[in-house]
Parts: structure tokens; sequence; C-alpha cells
């Protein structure tokens, strides 16, 4: 396992690339706070068991992807920002959850228990993967609210405490959207 107790920063002038394989990860402090990182992957393959531990409350890095087998586990309200951001599955521990991609968020697996969950910052969520997916549930004891553009790859089930809420544009390529309070 890795942990990483304190700020992760980029250096000023360059952009850095950082990718954390195998086991257990863990995000205490605020990562690319002062100067964002170029990318932060956490299992680049996929494949190892392990879980990603974000408790420092902000990521920024242009471009996230968190392919743990067993996903991420909040530890404190979290924003996630950059271009792209990739979420295999999250545990929410009932911690608010931001998604500011200003490109495309994809969340291609379940995610549960967050507190609310808001996507914004103009870009598109997708749900599900292009093929070879399950469908998709996302669950929160609050609120959730898409200010972007929403695309169905698979199925999907969005359930909160009140009916979630979809601004942007919502592309369903055949497949469903089930909303429920």
């Amino acid at each position: 396992s890795v942990t990483f107790s304190g700020t992760v920063d980029g250096d000023l002038g360059n952009t850095r690339d950082l990718t954390i394989n195998g086991g257990d990860v863990t995000l205490a402090g605020v990562v690319g706070g002062t100067q964002s990182l170029k990318s932060l992957k956490t299992d680049a393959s996929g494949t190892a068991a392990g879980t990603t531990t974000i408790s420092g409350g902000a990521v920024t890095a242009t471009t996230q992807t968190y392919n743990d087998a067993t996903g991420i586990v909040l530890g404190a309200n979290t924003t996630l920002t950059g271009t792209t951001l990739t979420l295999n599955a999250l545990a929410g521990a009932t911690f608010n959850l931001t998604l500011s991609g200003s490109g495309t968020t994809k969340l291609t697996g379940d995610i549960t228990n967050v507190g609310t969950l808001l996507s914004n910052n103009g870009g598109t969520t997708e749900f599900g993967l292009t093929s070879g997916s399950a469908a998709v549930a996302i669950t929160t004891t609050g609120t959730q609210t898409y200010s972007d553009n929403v695309v169905l790859r698979q199925n999907t089930t969005l359930t909160g405490s009140l009916t979630p809420t979809i601004s942007g544009t919502t592309t369903l390529n055949g497949k469903t959207l089930t909303l429920a309070p």
C-alpha cells in the first residue's frame, strides 16, 4: 500500500504525472492544490485489488483515472477538478462529491452512499463504458445535480433524496435512464 500523508503538488513550470500501482492508496492531503498534476492514475491496469481513499478534500490534475477494482472511498467532502475524470466505482461514506471535469467525466461503475453529488464545469458526464460494462447505479443520501451534458453508455439508475436534476442535454444511445427519489 502507498500513503501520501501530506500535500502532493507538481513543481512550478513542469506538470507531472503520478501513477500508483498495486494495493491500497491513501491520499490524505490535498493533491494539486498549489501546482496541479498533469495526470493522476491509480492501478493503471485496472486489475489489482485495492482501494484509493481520498481524505484531503481536493484533487486537481488534468487527467484523473481511478481504476481500482474496489474503487474509491471518500474520507472527506471531495472535489475532483480536471479535464478528464474516470472513476471505476466509489463509496462515499455520506461525504459530498463534486466532479469538476471540463471535458469528460466517466463514471464506469457504481457510486454508492455519497451525500450530495454535483457534476459541473461545462463538460460531459458519461455513465458506463462504451462496450462490455454492466448497468451503472448512482445512489446518494442527498441530491444529485448534473449541470453538464449527460451521455449513457449503459443503462443507468440515479437515486437520491430528491429526483436527480440534469440541466444539460441527455443522450440515451438506446439505453434506459431511471431517475428515482
